[in-house]
C-alpha cells in the first residue's frame, strides 16, 4: 500500500496522511489480494484478516475481538500478513486493463486467457473505480471477432467446394453471389447485436435470482455485466477454422460455468445460489426453445 503521490509506504501508520507528502488516505481506497493483508486496532492491534473481494474487512464496521471497541476498516492499522510480501498484497489487475504495461494484442490474449482457465480471478480483477466501458469493449470484441473469423472461413471452404466440383467460385447469379460474399459480415452483426442483448438480460436476471434467493450481492448489477463479459472469451473456440460454428454448442455451457465462478467472485455470494442464478436465463431459453421446436 503506496501513496498514490509520491510512492510513500503506508503501511502500520495510524495518521491518515502520507508522512511524506502530506496526502490524504484511507484503507477503504486501497484494493489488496484477499487473506493478504491485517487490520490492526489501533487500540490493541488485535488483527482482523481482510477477506473480502477487494481484501477488505468484511463487514467494514466491526467489533474488535480484543479490546471490544467499535471499528471502521479505515480506523485501523494495515499490515501485510506474516510472511507475506509487500508484491503479494497487490490487487490482481485483470491484463485487459493493463494500458501501459503491454501491448494491445498482448493485452487481449491474455484477458482471454485468463477468463478461460481462471474466471473468478479474471473478474476480480477488474479495477472497482473504473467504468464498465472497458468490458463492454471486451465483450464487443469478442462478439465480432470470433463469429467473423468463423464465418469467413465456412464461406472460404464453401468458395473452394464449389471450385473443385463446379469449376468456379460461386455457385449462380450475382444476386445470391452478394449475399454470400456478405455472410461473414451478416453473421457479425446479428452476433453482436444479439450477444448484446442476450449479456445484458443475462446480467439483470442473475442479480434478480439472487436477490430473489435471499442473497445480497457485494456489488451492482454492472459489476455482474462485467463478470459476464470478461469471460466471454471462451467462444475462441468458434474461432476454429470450419468446426467452430459446430463448437459454439459446447462453449455456450462453458460460458455459463465460467460466468458463474466470475460473478460468485465479485458478488461473495453462496456458490449454489450463485450457480442456480447464473443457470437460470439459459435454461429458460432452451425450455423455451424446445417447445417451439416441438410444436413446429
Amino acid at each position: 500500500m503506496r501513496c498514490p503521490q509520491c510512492n510513500y509506504r503506508l503501511w502500520n501508520l495510524t495518521a491518515r496522511a502520507c508522512p511524506e507528502c502530506g496526502r490524504p488516505f484511507k484503507p477503504s481506497e486501497f484494493e489488496f489480494r484477499p487473506n493478504t493483508v491485517e487490520f490492526c486496532c489501533p487500540h490493541c492491534g488485535q488483527p482482523h484478516l481482510g477477506q473480502g473481494v477487494l481484501g477488505h474487512l468484511v463487514p467494514e464496521r466491526i467489533t474488535c475481538a480484543g479490546c471490544r471497541r467499535e471499528l471502521h476498516m479505515d480506523q485501523m492499522v494495515l499490515r501485510p500478513v506474516p510472511g507475506v510480501d509487500e508484491k503479494r498484497t497487490q490487487f490482481y489487475l485483470n491484463p485487459w486493463f493493463e494500458l501501459h504495461e503491454r501491448i494491445f494484442f498482448r493485452r487481449y490474449l491474455a484477458a482471454v486467457w485468463h477468463g478461460i482457465v481462471r474466471p473468478g480471478l479474471a473478474a476480480s480483477g477488474v479495477p472497482s473505480q473504473t467504468t464498465y466501458g472497458p468490458s463492454a469493449n471486451f465483450l464487443i470484441i469478442n462478439l465480432c471477432l470470433f463469429p467473423f473469423i468463423s464465418a469467413l472461413s465456412l464461406l472460404i471452404f464453401s468458395l473452394l467446394v464449389n471450385l473443385l466440383r463446379y469449376g468456379r467460385w460461386l455457385p449462380s447469379g450475382p444476386g445470391p453471389d452478394l449475399l454470400l460474399l456478405a455472410s461473414p459480415v451478416i453473421f457479425t452483426m446479428l452476433s453482436l447485436m444479439t450477444g448484446l442483448a442476450f449479456t445484458v438480460v443475462w446480467s439483470t436476471s442473475i442479480q434478480a435470482m439472487l436477490y430473489l434467493t435471499g442473497c445480497r450481492p457485494h456489488t451492482g448489477r454492472m459489476r455482474t455485466f462485467e463478470a459476464l463479459a470478461i469471460t466471454s472469451g471462451v467462444h475462441v473456440f468458434t474461432a476454429i477454422p470450419v468446426i467452430g460454428a459446430l463448437l459454439s454448442v459446447l462453449t455456450i455451457p462453458a460460458w455459463i460455468v465460467a460466468a458463474a465462478i466470475a460473478v460468485r467472485a465479485v458478488q461473495a455470494t453462496p456458490p449454489i445460489r450463485t450457480a442456480l442464478a447464473t443457470l437460470a436465463l439459459p435454461l429458460l431459453l432452451l425450455i423455451m426453445t424446445i417447445n417451439l421446436v416441438l410444436l413446429a
